[in-house]
């Protein structure tokens, strides 16, 4: 896969054709992760943007359960997304169709990078590049590195499903932030709710896993999972 083709996965049409709703169905409940580790490290940030914000759903729910006068912007590369985005009639969010990462704009309270950067080619410049513009940043990083997901394939079903050119497991994730100048504050797994009978019969095996081992050591083996983390640049 040439460097053309990885954008052109989301500037082009396929992607969308494929994805009508660009998983906008799933931010609520991203946001809901996002405002809980807000909350619980007392970080109330007026000016937000969220990098590769898609169809502007995570940004807008996040938002609207942030003190009044939050403002929000979003940046993608996707002219499909921008267009979704630019729909909502809300004012207090701005929608770009940029890439955030190589344009000089101005200092935010929180950046949002939510499921981004395992499609990004070069990951660690543009965690670099990202890493002086906020005062503190959330990440929603999939976990596809875990003993049945690789026995099964599924990091290759992502690879060519949705995109992930990298994949990570929890230890990894966070070296991943380290290494790039970033300093870990909170983290915590997130799962998506679901009624498929198979992922209730994993996560009820997870259960007792963790119960018998940790929690870290059941994440490895039945995977599933994502890691939410909140960070800062590194002094």
């Amino acid at each position: 896969m040439s460097s053309t083709d990885t954008r052109s996965i989301y500037t082009g049409q396929a992607y969308a054709e494929s994805r009508p709703t660009w998983h906008e169905e799933d931010s609520p409940w991203k946001a809901k992760q996002i405002l809980e580790i807000l909350k619980r490290n007392n970080i109330n940030p007026r000016k937000i943007v969220d990098v590769g914000c898609g169809a502007g759903g995570v940004l807008q729910s996040t938002v609207e359960g942030l003190a009044p006068g939050a403002r929000g912007e979003g940046f993608d590369i996707a002219p499909y997304a921008i267009s979704k985005a630019q729909q909502k009639s809300d004012p207090s969010l701005n929608f770009r169709c940029a890439d955030f990462s190589n344009s000089d704009y101005a200092e935010y309270d929180l950046l949002l990078c939510i499921d981004v950067f395992e499609h990004v080619e070069d990951y660690i410049g543009f965690l670099r590049k990202i890493r002086g513009k906020s005062k503190y940043f959330v990440f929603h990083i999939p976990l596809d590195m875990n003993a049945k997901g690789i026995l099964r394939n599924h990091h290759m079903k992502e690879r060519r499903e949705v995109g992930h050119l990298h994949y990570f497991d929890f230890k990894t994730a966070l070296s991943t932030l380290q290494d790039t100048g970033y300093e870990v504050i909170d983290h915590f797994y997130t799962r998506k709710p679901t009624n498929n009978l198979l992922t209730k019969t994993i996560t009820a095996t997870e259960h007792v896993l963790a119960a018998l081992t940790d929690r870290h050591f059941a994440v490895k083996v039945l995977g599933g999972v994502s890691l939410l983390v909140l960070g800062r640049a590194s002094e």
